[in-house]
């Protein structure tokens, strides 16, 4: 019996670890962890959230006249233009917007304000040179359809429960209470980790692009090396826009997902889904984020892990945040997440309610090792789970119901523009009405961070 135990620690962790990654690989939460989904333009605005300067804004209004969401370019520079309207440089990206929408005449206008106005530098006089010909012979410029990102993590962890195991020495077998076996109990442990992620996307029109998401995680530990892990997968998708205006932005994104996991043996998982996201930009400090998400998921069963086709069904999940800018430094956000768990097993089934509070504070990099700023976030979150049945090898009479408070601090040192040092550090409480499901857990890490 106790031995079901131990697979709680171990495999049915893995697979909520697995649920997790591949969900948030899907909608793009406000301010959501490293593998969310999102496409360029949402990534640009995420990066440009955190802080709130013009210069990032003008990339921000760049990156979506580049991205072909002329609409949403208008609406940024446009307020930018409101509070200075000399700048030169918004002048040219504007004369570049009208180029590329095939308004000539007004893009002509706001370069030769640009040139007229003597602040531009050598290059940029160039560029917009090269803008006036071009809208004078009445051809818009190409831009290339193909995006990439990627970022790769590397570091060592401590954690009080590596085990995942339960804070009672007491535990319910069939309503009776006995003593909690090694494999049932938390014990600390460190481990090694490597974590990766990419992101490619290709624009078939303004309205269309293939998606191609991929993650892989490995995890020594130490000591438990029952719980070494390894969890890959890949998300190929398209994203369909079917609204775009100066306020608002509505995608459609049906996906699939291939992944696998070393977990002493091997088990694949094979889902599908479609997603749906609505965002709405209120002002220049303000967003909000909406999002629905279905996904059927099928294990494949192999000798040793037949069990893992009971978690096979569906999930439906909602997303609802808001992020707020307070100065140039401060990013405050909340955001509300609902899922509806629904497997072949109704013991797996569930509903889960999760509120979360976050801040990120973006300060200079001290002792001059990079002119790219840091930053510090921290989040507070309570997550309310209800299962819809008893577990009859737990307890025939008792329902399972979990509360969890969950708390992360953690510190990104930049290094260089794409090399950053992290330092984390987070405490999760999980109480629940059955002993066997309650656990602490308190983790700190040090690591890199690379991107490209």
């Amino acid at each position: 019996m106790f031995g079901r135990f131990n697979i709680k620690g171990t495999v049915e962790q893995i697979c909520d670890l697995v649920a997790c990654l591949t969900c948030a690989a899907v909608l793009a939460l406000p301010l959501g962890g490293a593998l969310a989904q999102t496409d360029p333009v949402t990534n640009q605005l995420e990066k440009t959230l955190e802080s709130a300067s013009v210069e990032d804004a003008v990339a921000l209004a760049q990156q979506a006249i580049d991205e072909g969401r002329f609409e949403q370019a208008v609406g940024i520079l446009s307020g930018l233009l409101l509070g200075d309207p000399d700048n030169a440089q918004l002048k040219l990206l504007m004369g570049d917007l009208y180029s590329r929408m095939g308004s000539f005449a007004q893009a002509q206008i706001y370069v030769q304000d640009a040139l007229k106005s003597g602040q531009l530098n050598a290059d940029q006089t160039q560029e917009a040179e090269i803008l006036l010909a071009l809208t004078t012979g009445g051809q818009p410029q190409a831009r290339d359809p193909f995006r990439y990102s990627a970022n790769v993590s590397t570091g060592l962890r401590y954690r009080s429960n590596a085990t995942g195991g339960t804070t009672s020495d007491s535990i319910l077998i069939n309503d009776q209470v006995v003593n909690a076996g090694n494999n049932a109990q938390a014990d600390e442990d460190t481990d090694w980790f490597l974590n990766g992620s990419f992101r490619t996307s290709y624009e078939l029109d303004p309205a269309t692009n293939l998606t191609m998401d991929g993650f892989l995680l490995i995890r020594r530990q130490f000591r438990f090396t029952n719980n070494d892990i390894i969890v890959g997968e890949v998300t190929p998708g398209a994203s369909f826009r079917v609204l775009q205006n100066q306020q608002y932005v509505v995608d459609i994104k049906p996906y699939g997902i291939l992944g696998f996991t070393d977990l002493d043996d091997h088990y694949a998982q094979s889902s599908v889904g479609f997603g749906a996201t609505l965002r709405e930009i209120v002002s220049q400090t303000m967003l909000l984020n909406q999002g629905f998400e279905y996904r059927s998921v099928d294990y494949s069963a192999i000798p040793g892990r037949e069990s893992l086709t009971e978690l096979d069904g569906h999930e439906m999940r909602f997303i609802a945040g808001v992020t707020k800018l307070l100065g140039e430094n401060w990013v405050l956000g909340a955001d509300y997440l609902g899922t509806d768990r629904d497997t072949v097993t109704l013991t797996q089934d569930r509903q889960q309610h999760r509120l979360r509070g976050t801040a990120s504070y973006r300060y200079a990099t001290p002792f001059g090792l990079s002119d790219e700023a840091s930053r510090v976030r921290g989040s507070i979150a309570y997550t309310k789970t209800n299962f819809e049945n008893a577990d009859p090898v737990v307890s025939a009479n008792t329902v399972r119901r979990d509360n969890e408070w969950r708390f992360d601090v953690t510190n990104s040192l930049a290094l260089r523009e794409d090399l950053t040092m992290d330092f984390s550090l987070s405490h999760s409480e999980r109480r629940s009405n059955l002993d066997n499901f309650e656990t602490d857990n308190t983790s700190a890490s040090l690591g890199l961070t690379l991107s490209f």
